[in-house]
Formats: C-alpha cells, sequence, structure tokens
C-alpha cells in the first residue's frame, strides 16, 4: 500500500496519493518502512512548514531502526523537500548522496523520483 502512495503522488495524484496514505495509515499490519515510504511520500507533496512534522515522524520511525537505506532515503527526502521550497539544500543534498554511496547505492533514481513527487507538491501549494 505504501508503493501505491508513492506511484500515485509521483504520478501527479496528490489527491490520490493523500487518500492512500489516510488509508494506509489505519491498517494494522503495517512495517515500518511502509510507514515511512507513505510519510516521505505525504511531506514530498509539502515541502513547506506544515509538512516538517511528516518528514519527522518518518525519521523518527527509521531512527528506532538500524536500517540504512531508510535513514539515507529519509535524508534525501529531507534534502529535496528543502531544495524544492527554496532553502538552502547544498549540504543536504551533499549528505544524502553521501549516505547513497556508501551503501553503493549511487544510481537509483530515488532522487528523481522524490523531485517529482516534490514538484506536484509545490506546484499544489502554489495553485492555492
Amino acid at each position: 500500500m505504501s508503493a501505491m502512495v508513492v506511484v500515485l503522488a509521483a504520478g501527479g495524484d496528490v489527491d490520490g496519493a493523500i487518500d492512500a496514505a489516510v488509508r494506509f495509515a489505519t491498517l494494522e499490519r503495517s512495517t515500518y518502512l511502509d510507514q515511512v515510504t507513505a510519510d516521505l511520500a505525504l511531506a514530498l507533496l509539502d515541502p513547506g512548514e506544515s509538512g516538517d512534522p511528516v518528514i519527522d515522524r518518518a525519521r523518527s520511525i527509521a531512527d528506532a531502526t538500524d536500517d540504512q537505506v531508510c535513514h539515507a532515503l529519509c535524508a534525501l527526502a529531507s534534502a529535496v523537500r528543502l531544495e524544492v521550497s527554496g532553502r538552502d539544500a547544498d549540504d543536504a543534498l551533499d549528505d544524502s548522496e553521501r549516505r547513497l554511496a556508501v551503501l553503493g547505492l549511487t544510481d537509483t533514481r530515488w532522487r528523481e523520483v522524490y523531485r517529482t513527487i516534490a514538484g506536484f507538491g509545490a506546484a499544489r501549494q502554489s495553485a492555492g
């Protein structure tokens, strides 16, 4: 189900992604990775300050694990949110790319997916 949130968000169906995430949140049998994945998509759809608690929740869930890929993806999503919202993101992007590289994940396309999702979120925010 969390993958559906990402697919809908990356495809520009912001309302569908949000609805899927809300339905997903009520499921009792989700894993930490499902929760983090859905939260990252939601946070990317809301690159402003109101999305900060969602990215913080994703990080908190990830921090309770030893899943370094999950930690790196949280860092990348956070950096992309900074970038899309016009905040200084250079150091955060470099850090997230370094984290992925240490894990041997230098060409994953997550950055492009996250930028696409965040772009739809930013467009929705500017439209009102």
